[in-house]
Order: structure tokens, then sequence, then C-alpha cells
């Protein structure tokens, strides 16, 4: 499988918030955003995501490297 590195960019400013990698670009947002409506994570990024969706906003994902 090919790992994927990704960014997470804010939908508001259009700054990335977030850099990881992946061999399922689909599977892991999904799993960030289960990780933030849960509260359980104190990762910055779940905090980040979990604010979004206060405002019906989600990060906007993206693939910069396979």
């Amino acid at each position: 499988m090919l790992i994927k590195i990704y960014i997470l960019t804010d939908p508001i400013t259009l700054h990335i918030r977030y850099v990881g990698k992946t061999n399922n670009l689909k599977k892991r947002l999904y799993s960030h955003i289960n990780e933030s409506k849960k509260g359980k994570g104190r990762r910055y990024v779940l905090n980040w995501i979990h604010s979004l969706f206060l405002l019906n906003l989600r990060p906007s994902i993206e693939v910069i490297e396979e």
C-alpha cells in the first residue's frame, strides 16, 4: 500500500493546521472526526476539529505526497 502524506486545512483561514500520514485517506479523516466528537483527546487537532463542527464546518483534507 502507498503511504500518503496529507494536510488538514482550516476552511476559514485556509491555513494548514495538521500534517499526517496514512494509507487510507477517507478512513483517517473519519477517524479524526470521530475522535473529536467523542472529546476524548487532548490533541490540539481534535479540539480544532471539534470547534469547526460547532460552526457546522469541517476540515479540508489534501494529499501532498504519495
